[in-house]
């Protein structure tokens, strides 16, 4: 069975563009698209923790106003540790001694980008990818729930294997600078139906900014 999308192209094919639809139903159409094209990146729900990820269940709290948070840890020569909010004061009961570049045991991701993930905040994070030296091949990255749509969707694109996804809808998610800064990469996270959709509309800057906020409340 086709979708609404699908349909409304077919019959776009014989009449009216994407370029010249009403900009709201644009923004409608391109952001099924994309739901669509994230969906089968990320692949089906799943969840196969590993021991790093009952490592990062141990930084956050199990009950209480902050456990609903979610940490991130990267180990390799130390632990690198990232939240979607900081709780320095778990991790320091955890590994028992001061975080800090030069630790020894642990260090963590000094990023505060409102609704970045924990996983994005390391996949962004310099530290990261000096001690990966930006080949993902074969990285996993542990964390205290399984990823969310969009996360999952982006450790895809990365090549990083994680436990798996899960299936709650999203409340607050920011695209990490991973995608955003590579043209190639945001276009695969795109799609290549959304891309062309997009290309043939011409969207001003503004109207760029509009569609990456739909995008972000959508997925």
């Amino acid at each position: 069975m086709q979708s609404e999308v699908d349909v409304e192209m077919d019959v776009q094919e014989d009449g009216p563009s994407l370029a010249r639809i009403p900009f709201e139903r644009f923004l409608e159409l391109v952001v099924e698209m994309v739901k669509s094209n994230v969906k089968t990146l990320a692949g089906k729900v799943r969840d196969n923790a590993a021991e790093i990820d009952r490592v990062a269940a141990q930084l956050t709290p199990a009950s209480g106003p902050s456990a609903a948070n979610c940490a991130a840890v990267y180990r390799d020569d130390h632990d690198l540790v990232a939240w979607n909010t900081n709780l320095l004061t778990k991790a320091r009961d955890y590994y028992g001694c001061n975080a800090g570049p030069g630790a020894g045991v642990w260090d963590y991701v000094t990023d505060n980008t409102l609704g970045k993930h924990a996983e994005m905040k390391i996949l962004d994070d310099q530290a990261f990818n000096e001690m990966t030296g930006g080949n993902f091949s074969g990285v996993y990255i542990g964390i205290s729930k399984p990823c969310c749509l969009p996360c999952a969707a982006v450790m895809a694109i990365a090549g990083i294997s994680t436990r798996g996804r899960h299936a709650d809808k999203n409340t607050n998610w920011a695209f990490p600078r991973y995608i955003l800064d590579s043209e190639d990469r945001w276009k695969r996270f795109l799609g290549a139906k959304a891309t062309e959709a997009l290309a043939e509309r011409g969207l001003s800057s503004t109207q760029r900014s509009m569609f990456r906020g739909r995008l972000v409340q959508q997925l």
